[in-house]
C-alpha cells in the first residue's frame, strides 16, 4: 500500500515539475516572428546577409566577425538604426580596466537603441585580436 502511494505521488510530482516547467519555457518566448523581422530589417555592417537565431535570452540575435576598426562598425549602426527611426540610448560610464575596475585588458564597444517596444544592442568585445566578434540582439521590455 505504502509503495502505490509512493508511486502515486512520484507522479504527481512529476506531472507538476513538467507543467511548471512547460509554462516557464512557454513565457520565455524566444525569437519571435516580429522580433526577428525588426532585426532583419537592420542594414548590417558590410552589407552582410545575417540569419535571426533565438539568443536563449528571450529575444533574437545575430553575429559576424570582422578585422575592420571597431569603432567604424558601431557607427554603422548608430547612422544606420538613427536613420531608421531607432532611438539611441546614451552610452553608459564604463571604468577604465572593465566594469569593475580591475585592471582588465578587456575593452568593449557598444551602442544600443529603442523603437517601440523593441530594444537592439550591438556589442564586441575587444581582446587585442586582429578580428572582432560583433553581436547583434533584439528583444521585447
Amino acid at each position: 500500500m505504502m509503495a502505490n502511494v509512493n508511486r502515486a505521488a512520484r507522479i504527481a510530482l512529476g506531472a507538476l515539475l513538467l507543467t511548471t516547467t512547460s509554462a516557464c519555457f512557454l513565457g520565455m518566448s524566444g525569437c519571435s516572428a516580429e522580433m526577428a523581422d525588426q532585426l532583419s530589417q537592420i542594414e548590417h555592417y558590410g552589407g552582410a546577409e545575417l540569419a535571426p537565431e533565438d539568443d536563449g535570452l528571450g529575444g533574437c540575435g545575430t553575429s559576424f566577425t570582422t578585422t575592420d576598426d571597431p569603432d567604424l562598425v558601431i557607427e554603422h549602426y548608430r547612422s544606420t538604426l538613427a536613420a531608421a527611426g531607432w532611438t539611441i540610448d546614451p552610452p553608459m560610464d564604463v571604468p577604465p580596466g572593465g566594469p569593475e575596475g580591475d585592471g582588465s585588458q578587456l575593452q568593449s564597444v557598444s551602442i544600443s537603441a529603442r523603437r517601440g517596444i523593441y530594444g537592439c544592442s550591438v556589442s564586441a568585445e575587444l581582446l587585442g585580436a586582429p578580428e572582432t566578434h560583433f553581436v547583434i540582439h533584439v528583444n521585447t521590455g
